[in-house]
């Protein structure tokens, strides 16, 4: 029905139809809009060295757009309120830490060329781009699953495509399985995050 449609990409929710109120992963979207992307790179950086302090497992693909996505996989019975308390609290520590090119402010007119944290897609009915999504901009790019040590300064979105993409899949194997195979327990890391206030 949808490729009838004509749909490339699909955005669906972040919970399953068995259980609409409990998402499967919380989520980071780091969008630089004017902004360099060296800039989203050196905050996917802090933000995944500041889940990996509290004790969880980030996962970090592109957008395939613009910008970069960093992930939690979560286990059963979490509410969208609180992944979104999680993301927000984690987006607003990193703003302090990175105030020159980082900022919550959601407007565009208002982020002064900096890259926006974004943390309000964790919510009922809210949508984000899901892994192997092929985005209907010029060059096919793929929404891209990597691995942490590919987070370079010369990294490019340009650089995973609807004809590279496949054969990375072979050869690394599926990058983005462990957020939905190993779900990830907040409470700790919530009450670890206390500290960072």
């Amino acid at each position: 029905y949808l490729v009838n449609l004509g749909s490339i990409d699909l955005h669906p929710w972040m919970s399953r139809v068995e259980s609409p109120d409990s998402p499967d992963w919380a989520v980071i979207d780091l969008d630089p809009k004017e902004a360099p992307f060296t800039d989203v790179v050196r905050i996917a950086r802090e933000v995944g060295r500041l889940l990996r302090g509290i004790g969880l497992v980030p996962y970090l693909k592109t957008s395939g757009s613009t910008g970069l996505h960093v992930f939690v996989g979560l286990a059963p019975g979490y509410t969208y309120a609180q992944s979104e308390m999680l993301c927000e609290m984690v987006a607003r520590i990193v703003v302090r830490e990175l105030p020159e090119i980082a900022t919550v402010e959601r407007a565009l007119a208002e982020r002064g060329g900096k890259v926006y944290v974004g943390f309000g897609q964790n919510r009922k009915g809210q949508t984000v781009v899901p892994p192997y999504v092929v985005r209907p901009v010029r060059g096919a790019t793929v929404s891209t699953p990597l691995a942490w040590d590919e987070l370079e300064s010369d990294l490019q979105i340009a650089h995973f495509t609807l004809q590279n993409v496949p054969e990375r899949l072979e050869r690394l194997g599926d990058l983005f399985r462990p957020v939905l195979s190993a779900p990830q327990d907040l409470a700790a890391a919530i009450t670890a995050l206390e500290g960072y206030w």
